[in-house]
C-alpha cells in the first residue's frame, strides 16, 4: 500500500514519529468505517538517514518490537520500491494541485486530500504483480499477523520512554515511573538486584523488564 503525508518542516526525527505511529494505528473514514493498512510491522527497512538512527525512533521501534535495517551506504537501490511509490504519488496526486487555489491549501488540507486519493488508488487500482488491489491483498492478512497499534497518544509516550535501571526492593517490587510493580513472577529476579525498566506499550497500566 502507499501512504503519505505532508509536513513543515522537513525530514525531521519528529515528523518521522508521527507518520509512524499514523500509519501503525487503526484509522477511520468519515463515517466511522475502519480503513485497511494499519498494524505494527516485524521490520522497517530504510536507507542511513540520521532520523532513523535517533535515539527517540530508535527507543520507539524497540519498544513496539519492530526490528529496524538499514540499506548500506551508497545502495539506494535497496529502497528503490520507496522510490517508486514516491513518483506514483507524485504523479498521481501532486500533480494535481495545479488545479487547486493556492491559496487554499495548507496542510490540514493537503492531507485530507492525499487521504482521499490514498484510499481511492489502494482499494481501486490492481497491482500488475498480483492482480488485486492493493487493499485486497492487505486484507489477506491474518488475525495472528496483524499487531494491533496501542492508542496514539500511548505511542507518543513510548518515543522517549528509554529503559531506565531501577532496584528490586525487599518486597520484590520496584518503582518506575510514579508507579509501583511487583517483579516476583519475573525469573531469576533477586531483592536488590538492578533491572532495565520500560513502559509497556501494549498496557498502559504495565511495565516490562528488559534482559
Amino acid at each position: 500500500c502507499i501512504a503519505a503525508r505532508f509536513y513543515v518542516g522537513g525530514e525531521t526525527t519528529e515528523n518521522l514519529l508521527d507518520f509512524l505511529m499514523w500509519a501503525f494505528t487503526q484509522r477511520h473514514g468519515a463515517d466511522g468505517t475502519p480503513m485497511p493498512f494499519h498494524g505494527v510491522p516485524y521490520m522497517l527497512y530504510t536507507d542511513q538517514g540520521a532520523m532513523f538512527k535517533s535515539a527517540p525512533v530508535r527507543s520507539f521501534l524497540s519498544a513496539m518490537d519492530v526490528r529496524q535495517r538499514w540499506h548500506a551506504p551508497g545502495n539506494a537501490r535497496a529502497t528503490g520500491s520507496a522510490e517508486v511509490a514516491q513518483n506514483i504519488f507524485e504523479r498521481g496526486f501532486e500533480s494535481r494541485l495545479r488545479f487547486i487555489d493556492r491559496a487554499s491549501l495548507d496542510v490540514p488540507t493537503l492531507n485530507a486530500l492525499a487521504e482521499t486519493w490514498m484510499h481511492a488508488f489502494n482499494g481501486g487500482k490492481k497491482h500488475s504483480r498480483h492482480g488485486m488491489t492493493r487493499y485486497q491483498c492487505w486484507n489477506r492478512i491474518t488475525a495472528d499477523q496483524l499487531v494491533i497499534a496501542p492508542p496514539a497518544e500511548h505511542c507518543r509516550d513510548l518515543a522517549y520512554s528509554a529503559p531506565k535501571e531501577t532496584r528490586v526492593n525487599t518486597f520484590l517490587e520496584i518503582k518506575f515511573a510514579g508507579q509501583t510493580y511487583s517483579v516476583k513472577d519475573v525469573p531469576n529476579v533477586m531483592v536488590g538486584q538492578k533491572v532495565m525498566v520500560a513502559k509497556n506499550p501494549w498496557r498502559v497500566d504495565a511495565a516490562q523488564v528488559a534482559y
